[in-house]
């Protein structure tokens, strides 16, 4: 896994005072991507120990409420093993921070049990003006590449998921932690209890 860049005093991915990681390596192509230059899976440099106790040891001030990895995508399957494991290191190491995770992936696809279930995927439909008027899960054959032997227990080792890929249409600056309104600020704990996505009201207005 690479990474391009470890941002050691972050207000803006998150509550409080974070560490923002930033992952390279995705494959949503979202127009108008902030960080387009992180899809290449080989951007920046090659996250190894070093990497990982620089960023453990910017989490441990008490002012540090916790992290927040994004990227790139975090959980393109090629990142995971080594995500999880940082969030294994933090959660043993620091577990009085709070973790936040952004995908471009949704909720819903990460979660279903594809070996017993129906596939789920996204609808997304645009019309003439290009806006979109319909977003959610419907099923669909083909089973999602994030959904691999690692993402149950990252999901378990995360508090808040922010889920769906940006959608140019959708864009709007006054949201919080967001970038189109198609995206999700999840609590991932109550969702994992109940199995179905349960929002953060008092960032999604």
């Amino acid at each position: 896994m690479y990474y391009g860049n470890i941002k050691e005093f972050s207000v803006e991915n998150g509550t409080g005072v974070r560490v923002s990681f930033f992952v390279s390596g995705c494959r949503h192509g979202c127009k108008n991507c902030f960080s387009e230059k992180t899809w290449n899976f080989e951007y920046g440099k090659p996250y190894d120990r070093a990497a990982e106790d620089k960023i453990m040891d910017a989490l441990k001030p008490d002012y540090m409420e916790g992290i927040t990895i994004l990227g790139g995508d975090p959980l393109e399957p090629e990142n995971q093993a080594e995500v999880l494991g940082l969030i294994k290191r933090i959660r043993r190491e620091l577990p009085e921070k709070n973790i936040w995770l952004f995908t471009g992936f949704v909720f819903e696809e990460l979660i279903y049990d594809y070996s017993v279930n129906q596939k789920i995927g996204i609808s997304k439909e645009v019309d003439a003006r290009n806006t979109i008027n319909f977003y959610e899960p419907l099923i669909k054959d083909e089973k999602s590449r994030a959904n691999t032997e690692y993402i149950r227990e990252i999901l378990e080792n995360i508090d808040v998921l922010i889920d769906g890929e940006f959608m140019e249409p959708l864009k709007n600056l006054n949201l919080k932690f967001r970038g189109s309104s198609n995206q999700r600020v999840i609590d991932v704990r109550k969702s994992l209890e109940s199995g179905q996505a349960v929002t953060i009201e008092e960032f999604m207005n």
